[in-house]
Parts: structure tokens; sequence; C-alpha cells
């Protein structure tokens, strides 16, 4: 079973779902479960009929290619710093298909010393939380599985945290996150 976050891109009619609501793909079906309880399933045949395919551009969207990096100059333990911020136009929503973040510098990776996130409104997506390795490159970004939903003035950002708790990552170093999809408005 494979999990993916599904934030609310604003659709309207049948597929129209909270905000809070999840998205949790089985076999069987597509069920969005909201967290009081509320369970609302899309069938197989209805995703491949395209009525929510987040690898398609829509007629109307544009590509989202975002890249920012952060020069850190002090690997001693730094809380969260935001490497790259993003705002969804308003009346927009879109999908999140590649993730890149690493550092400039090499590190152990999966050692605790770099700890990468994903969130929206800083709620996290669903398992881009707590991430311990680089995520890609600007020449290979990592494949988001079935893409993240963002959605009209939703913040995303890539953070990083450096713990260094074994010394691996040295001075000076810069941090670097992209995101690639596309936006449309509603």
């Amino acid at each position: 079973m494979s999990k993916m976050h599904l934030s609310n891109p604003g659709l309207e009619g049948p597929l129209q779902y909270d905000v809070r609501m999840s998205l949790t793909y089985n076999e069987n079906a597509l069920r969005l479960l909201d967290h009081s309880a509320d369970i609302q399933t899309l069938t197989n045949r209805e995703i491949r009929a395209g009525k929510l395919d987040p690898l398609i551009l829509p007629a109307n969207g544009t590509r989202l290619n975002k890249i920012q990096s952060l020069q850190i100059t002090n690997p001693l333990p730094v809380t969260r710093q935001t490497v790259l911020e993003y705002t969804v136009p308003v009346g927009y929503y879109g999908v999140i298909n590649y993730l890149a973040a690493f550092l400039s510098t090499p590190y152990d990776e999966g050692s605790g010393d770099v700890i990468w996130s994903l969130a929206a409104n800083d709620f996290f997506f669903y398992g881009y939380g707590n991430i311990l390795n680089t995520l890609g490159d600007l020449k290979q970004q990592w494949s988001v599985d079935g893409g993240l939903w963002i959605r009209s003035n939703q913040v995303i950002r890539v953070y990083i945290d450096l713990p260094n708790t074994t010394g691996s990552v040295q001075a000076p170093a810069r941090a670097t996150g992209a995101i690639q999809g596309w936006i449309a408005p509603r």
C-alpha cells in the first residue's frame, strides 16, 4: 500500500472535498479520509478517466519550477531554516511532481546530521516531514509518486534542520531546494 497527501485543489462538483483530508491509495479504491471520519471514495476507473490526474498539465495550466538556496556559514546545530518558499497564486491549484533538496557539501546520508521537510502552510506533506537523505539534485529531481496537490494561497516551504550530531557537515555549505510541477486557474 502506498500513500500520498492530497490537499484540496479547489475542484468543483463531485470531487470537491475538505482541505483537512488526505488520500490513501490501495488496490481497490482511492479513499479520501476526513479527520472527522467522513469517507468519500473515488474508484480507480474515475482516476484513469482523467478526473483527477496529477501528471497531466491542464490546457489552461502553466509549468511550476521554483529553485532557491540558503548559504550555511556555521554548521553548528541549526533549527529549522526555510530553503525555498513559494506562495500559490490566489485562484490557482496545482501539483508538485518533482522535488530536490540537497546540500553542496558531502555529509553522512541518513545520519540525522541533515533533516529535510516539505510543508504547505507549515503542515508537512504526508511522508515529507522528516527526510534524512538527499532528494535528487537540479539535474535529476526526486519524483513525487502521484504528485502533491497544492491550492490557492498556500505557502509551500522546503525546510532544513542541521542538528549536525556527528559533525559531518562542514561550513561553508549551500542548501538548495526545488519544486517542479504545474499550476492552473480554478
